[in-house]
């Protein structure tokens, strides 16, 4: 059994020498419960179909595309007069595509992840869909707030609660275990700040996920996590967030 470790890196930003340091914290992460999506009343199966092909958006004046189009194969020309190998002069055509998740908050702190099974994980903000990428397919989706709890209360005490704002979300596919990853972040003060982890159990986002959490003030103080990146290497799952002050957001309450 391969062994995923988590690794939480907080950089440190020393204005008056201009030098960087990096704090890493190594100890085990337990398991904090297990989700399926089957478990919950509030999931949408297969609601709706999406056409595949979508029109070409409008407002592009045909005279200004072929201008375009002109000029961009003079410049490559011009740019490379002895390569064989040249791109193409015409845009890239769309052959297929659906609608995903659709959200009006402001940003939309979208992101997305496909494996090798056609299946599409979407988030944004505080939602997760699956869809089918083949035939545009709402699978299923759920608010990620229900990744931690237990819905139907049959592991009293085994969840992560309360889970009042979640948000952040970011979702890579590990070709190597074959399994998705969802990052997430909950609460926005030093009192309530986590990091949510969940794993797919396997390939297929549907058949459940094991949930991890992350404390999102690890130094204490007055602080609380933001923005997580992630990234994976085929061995760990890497996750970095920012530190900001208690009661101020990004713009003027970074700290870490």
């Amino acid at each position: 059994m391969r062994i995923v470790s988590i690794a939480l890196f907080f950089v440190f930003t020393n204005q008056l020498w201009a030098q960087n340091q990096v704090q890493l914290t190594v100890g085990k992460v337990g398991l904090n419960n297990t989700f399926h999506p089957d478990s919950i009343k509030n999931v949408q199966t297969g609601i709706y179909t999406i056409a595949k092909e979508l029109p070409e958006p409008e407002g592009i004046d045909a005279n200004v595309k072929a201008f375009v189009n002109k000029e961009r194969q003079r410049l490559e020309n011009n740019h490379y007069p002895n390569n064989t190998i040249k791109r193409s002069a015409l845009p890239p055509m769309v052959v297929g595509g659906f609608i995903g998740a659709l959200n009006e908050a402001t940003p939309n702190d979208n992101n997305m992840a496909i494996n090798n099974d056609s299946f599409v994980v979407s988030v944004l903000n505080s939602l997760i869909g699956v869809y089918n990428a083949n035939t545009g397919v709402l699978k299923k989706n759920w608010f990620l707030e229900y990744l931690p709890l237990d819905p139907k209360n049959t592991k009293p005490g085994s969840g992560i609660a309360p889970l009042n704002r979640s948000y952040d979300p970011k979702v890579v596919f590990d070709p190597v275990s074959n399994r998705f990853i969802v990052v997430y972040l909950e609460g926005d003060g030093s009192n309530d700040t986590r990091i949510i982890i969940a794993f797919s159990k396997t390939n297929l986002p549907l058949d459940g996920w094991n949930i991890y959490k992350l404390n999102g003030n690890p130094f204490g103080g007055k602080f609380w996590t933001d923005y997580p990146m992630i990234a994976i290497n085929g061995e760990d799952l890497f996750v970095t967030v920012n530190l900001l002050k208690d009661s101020k957001d990004w713009r003027d309450g970074f700290t870490q």
